[in-house]
């Protein structure tokens, strides 16, 4: 079993800060309007900070493992699961795995620390494991 540990020192944006779109119009009556979908500013931020610390390092397998925990600086904040879709596609925008569609388990944490918000990910790889079974 391989595994990677990341110590991101940001908190992600939750589900509903994650993306945003905008409405486009054409010019031409006979074609519909349609909504295009992209990244805030957050997530952005987010992504680019995973990819610096991950450094190039990358997690082989499609049997995967995800912990993480959101250590959030004040009480309250979103549900546990709202961050997971940010945090999955941001490990696969790194390149720490190859689609998050290999992700069979996901574990969330929520904890307060008003001093040293983060978010810590574990990505583990269960494939040399169940190989031997």
């Amino acid at each position: 079993m391989s595994e990677l540990r990341l110590e991101i020192p940001m908190l992600p944006p939750s589900g509903n800060h994650y993306k945003t779109y905008k409405i486009i119009i054409s010019r031409d009556p006979r074609q519909k309007a349609f909504a295009q979908w992209y990244l805030t500013p957050e997530a952005e931020a987010f992504y680019q900070c995973v990819s610096m610390v991950a450094g190039g390092r990358r997690v082989l397998g499609r049997q995967l493992e995800v912990t993480y925990i959101v250590f959030l600086p004040k009480l309250g904040g979103s549900d546990t699961d709202n961050y997971s879709k940010c945090i999955w596609d941001s490990l696969k925008h790194a390149g720490v795995i190859e689609d998050d569609r290999y992700i069979d388990d996901g574990h969330q944490h929520r904890r307060r620390d008003p001093l040293n918000p983060r978010t810590v990910i574990i990505v583990r790889s269960n494939q040399a494991q169940l190989e031997g079974i």
